[in-house]
């Protein structure tokens, strides 16, 4: 005996399709279609471009940090005098500046 046919009747309305949840840039999967399109519009985007230029932002930057710390260890200077000597960039300035008035 062969695999029975079913010819049901037509279902009515459009057809329902399931909303992917895999991210078409870094192939991650979410839970929900939702899901999927929060971490879509979150600010920092996953795609190659933008991991990469954060991942060399943070190198930059822990090697920056690395130096004035093994600058003021060699020295002897303390964290207070050398933010008194070492003057903000605009950027840090600006972050600061955000910071404080988001917590008033």
């Amino acid at each position: 005996m062969g695999p029975a046919l079913r010819n049901g009747k037509k279902k009515v309305g459009r057809p329902k399709k399931k909303a992917s949840t895999t991210c078409y840039k870094c192939k991650r999967t979410l839970k929900t279609h939702q899901g999927l399109k929060k971490h879509l519009a979150r600010k920092n985007p996953c795609d190659k471009r933008s991991v990469a230029a954060r991942e060399e932002a943070r190198k930059i930057a822990r090697r920056l940090a690395s130096k004035a710390y093994y600058i003021r260890k060699k020295k002897g200077i303390s964290l207070a005098s050398w933010r008194e000597r070492m003057p903000l960039t605009a950027r840090q300035e600006a972050r600061r500046r955000a910071d404080y008035l988001a917590n008033l």
